[in-house]
């Protein structure tokens, strides 16, 4: 017999701003395996694209839009939502667009809740706000809680219950800590489909054609199951400790003409917002046909975080993860570590 014992710890994250930006010095100088993996990303593809903050140009009138995904038009369906290219879950406010119709983005809404699932305890710990603001996290078993200090949004409230805590650990030497959490239950291949979206999203008009199957995959499942094991619905993720985006990136790289017959995906997207960085490649195009059904081993050529030594130095190296988000069947008590490292941490307990 014993009593639990309720305990309450706070943190705050201090970072060094003037006039908002991190104050930092960076050298350009890269490891030799890291540099090594860029040679070999650039020399089969090349940058494209980027976006970042408002990139996208004036908006149609919403009496003229009609739906990349459905294909309806106005007055079909109705376009009085701003419809974020990004997830706002993301970081994103300012990029939307007037391509996405209400019922596909009511529907992209419900596959956004996998993704915060996904993402799990990281989103508050690195105070990755939404559109309700910073998400307050429960464990499934509700024995750790984690949220937003109402005294000030740069402090983060932790409460664990137990004598023996196996939640939660703090190393006051090194300054770390450790969250042993589990994710929600989510659905790895509706987060999938939501970096689906966005790169569809980012398509030029003269390239929708070249991705046929992509609106049926988004707005149906009637091929959910034909997409289980697909090698190409896959995130390579990439969680960087240190000074965070302040709002996201998006770059696009497709393949160089003269490396047409390499089994490699034709084109793909690195997406850096706040302390993550997410690469997956674009499936099912037109001209990656010939590589479908022959036995042949595809290609992904991992482009390395743009963080030089000088970053890693002061911060720390990335955290890197490779997972297959083609399964429809949801997931449940997946398991989340997380160690990062804090400026102070003060400790209040309470029975």
């Amino acid at each position: 017999m014993f009593n639990l014992v309720k305990v309450s710890y706070m943190f705050e994250i201090k970072r060094q701003l003037i006039n908002n930006i991190p104050e930092i010095s960076i050298d350009g100088k890269f490891t030799d395996e890291h540099q090594k993996a860029a040679d070999n990303f650039f020399d089969l593809y090349e940058f494209d694209k980027i976006i970042f903050h408002e990139s996208q140009g004036k908006l149609l009138p919403k009496t003229l839009r009609q739906c990349r995904f459905c294909g309806k038009s106005a007055p079909e369906v109705s376009f009085k939502k701003n419809a974020h290219t990004i997830p706002q879950l993301m970081g994103n406010s300012k990029i939307i667009n007037d391509f996405e119709c209400d019922s596909c983005n009511e529907l992209f809404s419900q596959y956004e809740n996998d993704l915060a699932n996904f993402i799990g305890l990281s989103r508050t710990l690195t105070f990755l706000e939404g559109q309700k603001g910073l998400p307050k996290y429960k464990s499934p078993d509700k024995k750790l809680i984690v949220e937003q200090d109402k005294t000030s949004k740069r402090k983060i409230r932790v409460i664990t219950q137990g004598n023996d805590n196996l939640n939660f650990q703090y190393d006051e030497v090194n300054k770390r800590l450790v969250f042993n959490s589990i994710r929600h239950p989510y659905t790895p291949l509706k987060v999938f489909k939501i970096l689906l979206k966005i790169g569809y999203s980012f398509l030029d008009e003269d390239e929708i054609k070249e991705y046929k199957l992509i609106p049926e995959i988004l707005c149906t499942n009637k091929l959910d199951n034909k997409l289980k094991s697909h090698d190409y619905l896959r995130l390579f993720g990439c969680f960087s400790p240190g000074i965070p985006f302040p709002s996201p990136l998006l770059i696009r790289y497709s393949k160089r003409n003269e490396k047409d017959k390499i089994n490699a995906p034709q084109q793909g997207y690195l997406l850096y917002f706040q302390n993550y960085i997410y690469q997956f490649f674009m499936p099912f195009s037109e001209k990656d046909k010939w590589m479908f059904g022959k036995n042949k081993e595809i290609d992904f050529n991992i482009m390395p975080p743009l963080l030089d030594k000088a970053w890693i130095a002061i911060f720390g190296n990335p955290t890197y993860y490779n997972v297959s988000l083609s399964s429809n069947e949801v997931k449940r008590n997946d398991p989340q570590i997380i160690n990062m490292k804090f400026e102070e941490v003060i400790q209040i307990k309470k029975e």
